[in-house]
């Protein structure tokens, strides 16, 4: 399971992988960092992010109208564009 956030002046998203209970259901682990992807400079309110159906790609959406599309891994290492 994967979580998208984005930053207050939407030019900073982050991914988390987000772990699932321990075996108890108690104690949740911690999510795990991703990746800091950077947007733009400009500020812009973020209407949308959406991860593609096999998890490859996150589309980020503003309400300027842009569209941003980031290539992803499940590990979180450089993604190829292939």
């Amino acid at each position: 399971l994967r979580l998208a956030t984005a930053s207050a002046d939407g030019c900073n998203i982050h991914v988390f992988q987000m772990q699932p209970r321990g075996r108890r259901g108690v104690t949740p682990s911690c999510p795990r960092h991703l990746y800091r992807l950077v947007r733009g400079v400009t500020r812009a309110v973020v209407q949308d992010l959406c991860f593609s159906g096999d998890s490859r790609w996150l589309a980020v959406t503003t309400a300027a109208g842009t569209s941003h599309l980031f290539p992803i891994t499940p590990d979180g290492s450089l993604a190829s564009h292939a």
